[in-house]
């Protein structure tokens, strides 16, 4: 069993492993962070955008308020998110209490802390390879000189480890391995999506720095990377999109020809977005790394009160929610300040119970949110689900997004209500939405069949000549 003073061993170099580190620092433990990486990256054009919330706030400030504060002097304050077609806007939401930054931003301001405090040991290049159940010891695989491999043993019987270690967790997979009671339920995000990155450009008279844009499905936003302001379009791709639309973004050939189409495909989407890219802008697109996951769901967050499961590891869900990185700090923090400062030896019991019933229902939530409908009739329905939604009450995304997020209120209580608004709603707007749907979908058909006779037409025309 784990000792009375325990040494901590933090599986994941990420925002959520770090903030776990500087908190458990506070209440006077050590730990060890173990990230695979040999360093971590500071190129924020790997990185993505996010916003930092009133929840992530208060999980910062937990361990400092000068990281706090520090991410609302750099961050921007988001006075709204709108949506938008080629031209005209369907929807606003204001906010003013989100910050927006990126994770690599937050990342390398928490390992920055995290390098200056004694009590934290950070050991890069150590990826985990395996887990002894039996004897409690975790093995390591130790990138060396001239990318040579060695492996390290800890023994952490004596120890707690804290999974922290994102979307494809070893440690969570491990476990599974182990445990027949652990489960996990994986749910592969819908879409995928690469960053397309504007020169230059600090402002723009179509695009408001304080306003990011969801135009045509492209997520559109300001943000600072080496101090200097800079438009970013996130272009994704959905499983059902067409197939030459799929192999453009997620080539990785920058051809003068993919890099054309992608010129027209921008000004279609996102027309705002368009005169802001040049050829180079274009072609490092095709380098960038792409971003996928899953949506992850686990049946308990605590083993034998010597694994804890935090962020990514316990519960990724998808960027639409705003909610990623935010529910991970928030983790930190309760395990930190609510479990481990009151009673050590039943810490990750307690952080299991208070906890995992919140995450579930942030996990139905994402998954509402990761299901895009095909079916016209079913899109239009989820279109007037959301408008009607605020018409009882304020509205999930107003209380996690707009003034109301500074209530923090717990996940459990936003879903339960908004779940109440769907049972009752969606179905009145389905009643309405799915026939004009049908006629739709008619229409459409129609029409495709009727440009194939035409271009069968053209094709025998051509052909006689």
């Amino acid at each position: 069993m784990p000792s009375s003073t325990p040494h901590f061993h933090i599986v994941g170099g990420g925002p959520v492993g770090f903030l776990t580190a500087l908190l458990i620092a506070k209440e006077g433990y050590t730990s060890t962070v173990y990230e695979r990486n040999t360093h971590i990256p500071d190129n924020l054009e790997e990185s993505y955008p996010l916003g930092i919330n009133p929840r992530g706030l208060y999980a910062l400030a937990q361990a400092s308020s000068v990281i706090a504060d520090h991410v609302r002097s750099t961050g921007r304050l988001l006075k709204s998110l709108e949506i938008w077609g080629s031209t005209q806007r369907y929807a606003k939401i204001d906010s003013g209490v989100v910050y927006a930054t990126s994770r690599a931003s937050v990342n390398l301001l928490l390992l920055e802390a995290a390098q200056e405090n004694p009590k934290i040991t950070i050991r890069f290049g150590h990826k985990l390879a395996n887990i002894d159940f039996g004897t409690r010891q975790l093995e390591f695989d130790v990138l060396g000189e001239a990318e040579s491999t060695t492996t390290v043993l800890v023994d952490a019987s004596a120890d707690r480890v804290i999974a922290a270690d994102g979307n494809h967790s070893r440690v969570r997979t491990s476990l599974a391995s182990h445990d027949p009671t652990f489960h996990v339920q994986l749910t592969p995000w819908s879409y995928e999506c690469r960053i397309l990155f504007g020169e230059g450009f600090a402002t723009t008279k179509d695009l408001d720095p304080s306003i990011d844009y969801v135009i045509n499905g492209c997520y559109t936003c300001q943000l600072t990377t080496q101090n200097t302001p800079r438009w970013t379009c996130a272009l994704a791709v959905h499983d059902h999109d067409p197939a030459s639309q799929r192999a453009l973004i997620l080539s990785q050939n920058a051809t003068p020809q993919n890099i054309s189409a992608l010129q027209t495909l921008v000004k279609r989407l996102s027309p705002r977005f368009a005169p802001l890219i040049d050829q180079n802008d274009l072609t490092s697109f095709f380098f960038r790394r792409t971003f996928r996951g899953s949506i992850v769901k686990c049946s308990h967050l605590n083993h034998h009160e010597w694994i804890a499961f935090l962020g990514d590891a316990a519960h990724s869900v998808i960027p639409a929610t705003g909610e990623g990185l935010n529910s991970g700090l928030q983790d930190a923090s309760i395990l930190v300040t609510k479990c481990i400062r009151s009673n050590l030896s039943t810490a990750f019991a307690t952080y299991n119970q208070i906890r995992i019933t919140d995450l579930h229902a942030l996990t139905e939530y994402a998954l509402y949110e990761n299901a895009v409908p095909i079916f016209q009739g079913e899109v239009l329905a989820r279109s007037m689900f959301t408008i009607l939604e605020g018409a009882l009450g304020p509205t999930i995304v107003e209380s996690l997004f707009g003034p109301r997020a500074v209530e923090r209120k717990e996940y459990g209580e936003l879903v339960r209500r908004w779940r109440r608004k769907k049972m009752v709603i969606l179905p009145l707007c389905r009643v309405v939405a799915w026939p004009i749907g049908v006629a739709l979908e008619v229409v459409f058909r129609v029409i495709a069949l009727l440009r194939r006779m035409v271009g069968g037409v053209v094709d025998k025309e051509a052909k006689e000549l």
